[in-house]
């Protein structure tokens, strides 16, 4: 993988943990990740407005197809997210919400006729590694029973849902940026999941509710739509320099982050297997910029 979208993915990891961060401490998470992206459609409204003006156009007659299915794999994205927040800890959701390295190699090859060589098989082996480890509290049998259970409750498996929605649309969105400027296209499905939300939380939340998620958290809800916007403006460009599959399994860096900042800042435990799989996290995203 070439040193320039490594960094721009090692650079959006890190927004993308913090940003994951601020929604943590959110009240009512699902409201406040659709005032984020209402928020983020709105920011972003004249820098759109203008670019568009100044660029005629998105210059590709089914623009809107992409824009349109990407809305939907973001929208389901960010529910999922929502739903696995409020039922387990970040240092577990988080992880496995970014685990979307178990579903790229297979999307990839299927869809973009990628081929992973022997150096990235290795480094999504041991990121994928390091996502399962993450989850145990010491290396043991009952952690291990205990891990094979989680698997089953309702938290674990919005957040694998989530990861397979985000491998989803890391593949269409390499294929988007083929064809449409990345800014456009990234903006054109964010004022549409926005207006999704705008339905939804209407439909399911009280105005009072709402008021008082905005009142309590108006900056964290501000910058998550600027953080959001900036990390995935850097993943686009580099999926346009780089291979799906590398560019997925160097954004799970971002782990290392949330699991950082659960730890420091929401008291939440840090055992040795989380330390070994940051470890292994680091090395497996090192491996990738060796990758061709």
């Amino acid at each position: 993988m070439d040193l320039f979208p490594f960094l721009l993915v090692i650079i959006s990891a890190v927004t993308h943990g913090s940003w994951n961060f601020l929604t943590k401490l959110a009240d009512n998470k699902d409201v406040f990740v659709g005032l984020s992206k209402i928020s983020e459609a709105l920011l972003f409204l004249v820098p759109y407005a203008l670019f568009l003006n100044k660029s005629g156009g998105y210059g590709y007659s089914n623009w809107y197809l992409f824009v349109l299915v990407a809305s939907c794999f973001v929208f389901l994205n960010y529910f999922f997210l929502s739903q696995a927040y409020e039922r387990i800890e970040l240092s577990i959701a988080y992880p496995i919400s970014r685990s979307s390295t178990l579903f790229l190699p297979l999307l990839g090859f299927i869809f973009l006729r990628e081929h992973i060589d022997l150096i990235g098989f290795l480094a999504i082996g041991l990121i994928t590694m390091a996502v399962l480890i993450l989850q145990l509290n010491a290396f043991s049998r009952q952690e291990m029973r205990r891990l094979l259970h989680n698997l089953a409750r309702p938290g674990i498996i919005f957040a694998l849902s989530a990861a397979f929605m985000a491998a989803s649309y890391t593949i269409w969105d390499k294929m988007a940026v083929a064809h449409i400027q990345p800014f456009l296209y990234f903006y054109g499905y964010t004022a549409v999941t926005a207006v999704f939300y705008l339905v939804m939380l209407r439909r399911r939340y009280s105005m009072k509710d709402i008021r008082h998620e905005w009142g309590r958290h108006k900056l964290s809800i501000l910058s998550v739509g600027v953080l959001n916007t900036f990390t995935y403006l850097m993943v686009l460009v580099a999926l346009g320099l780089s291979k799906a599959s590398y560019v997925g399994a160097v954004r799970q860096i971002s782990l290392v982050v949330g699991v950082i900042l659960g730890w420091r800042f929401l008291n939440e435990k840090l055992p040795s297997p989380k330390l070994i799989s940051v470890l292994l996290l680091i090395a497996g995203s090192l491996l990738i910029a060796f990758a061709k």
